[in-house]
């Protein structure tokens, strides 16, 4: 019977490990990821799954800057919910493109958008990207 108990005990430590919450601090907090591309053309950029968690987190929203006003730039950002650089159309699930002069382009979800596979940014060239997520 002490042996059941022990069994038992121990069964119950590993259960409540595997299963524990992530720290309260990363929590429903709002966080950003920032991707700068101060070259002529064109980039597109996989983001970790360790950075970005697909299934876990979620994008609240993205905004795309100019990095310097005096040099041409292409001010568009696209978001794909992808794995591979090459993403496709079907993947893409947000963009937008500033104006001209030194104003962001955003664009805000109502609802947070999950990600299924790992997050794709395709930004034009002379623009800082920030993406908004939060961690549930």
């Amino acid at each position: 019977m002490k042996k059941l108990l022990v069994l038992v005990a121990i069964f119950t430590v590993i259960c409540s490990s595997a299963f524990a919450q992530r720290p309260e601090t990363e929590l429903n907090k709002i966080q950003v990821y920032v991707s700068e591309n101060s070259t002529n053309a064109k980039v597109t950029t996989a983001v970790g799954v360790t950075t970005i968690y697909p299934g876990i987190d979620r994008i609240l929203g993205v905004q795309v800057w100019v990095l310097d006003t005096a040099t041409a730039s292409e001010r568009i950002v696209a978001l794909y919910d992808n794995s591979a650089v090459d993403a496709t159309t079907t993947t893409l699930f947000g963009e937008c493109e500033a104006e001209t002069g030194n104003s962001p382009a955003e664009i805000w979800y109502p609802y947070p958008r999950k990600l299924d596979t790992g997050l794709i940014i395709a930004q034009g060239a002379n623009t800082r990207v920030i993406v908004y997520y939060t961690r549930y």
